[in-house]
């Protein structure tokens, strides 16, 4: 688990993680500011679900627990992944997946929407 902890601060990875974040911000921005029609709610869902679920609890759960393990050594460690990590990690990645597959569903509805023509057939474009 060392090596996947270092290998995960790849350019690409964190660039798409991190990334996503003020995306989806920006985008519900704009929905909220300058466009209309029931899809707004999907893109705002989509922002909250991605930033909450998948940032925030990697953020605030994984990454804690894989700095305290990359410090443990020897019985502490192997005491510590046995009966504290795997189960929470896997709880914790369990809920992010959960949480990338909504927020990538709220987006696809949102956008399906968005391409029948604003979901109820109003104006896509309002200026504030």
């Amino acid at each position: 688990m060392k090596s996947i902890n270092v290998e995960v601060f790849h350019w690409v990875f964190m660039a798409l993680f991190l990334g996503l974040v003020p995306v989806t911000l920006a985008t519900a921005a704009v929905a909220a500011t300058a466009m209309r029609g029931p899809w707004s709610r999907w893109l705002y869902a989509c922002a909250a679900t991605y930033c909450v679920g998948c940032f925030l609890v990697t953020g605030a759960g994984n990454v804690p627990m894989n700095n305290e393990l990359a410090d443990l050594q020897g019985h502490a460690q192997s005491s510590y992944w046995t009966g504290t990590y795997v189960p929470r990690w896997t709880l914790l990645n369990t809920i992010r997946t959960v949480a990338c597959v909504a927020a990538s569903g709220c987006a696809l509805v949102a956008y399906g929407l968005l391409a029948a023509g604003g979901g109820s057939g109003g104006a896509l474009y309002s200026p504030v």
